[in-house]
């Protein structure tokens, strides 16, 4: 019983430093800042739409859309 309650402990002050070093340092701030979030989304250009007419973001607010991009490579 003891040496579970040691182990147990060791984990936990293990998680425990990991997750300080973690938040404490530059490299959170590179992984969590994106200079995209937050921003408006530019526009989508195409000279070919398949199913439909030119589409903008405002026809799309509100709605769920999949973008699916490919190209032939």
């Amino acid at each position: 019983m003891r040496a579970s309650l040691r182990s147990v402990s060791w984990v936990a002050a293990v998680l425990a430093f990991s997750l300080a070093v973690f938040f404490l340092s530059p490299i959170k701030d590179r992984i969590f800042a994106n200079p995209l979030v937050g921003r408006q989304a530019p526009p989508v250009r195409s000279p070919v739409w398949l199913n439909s007419g030119p589409l903008d973001w405002a026809s799309l607010r509100g709605k769920v859309v999949l973008v699916d991009m490919w190209t032939f490579g």
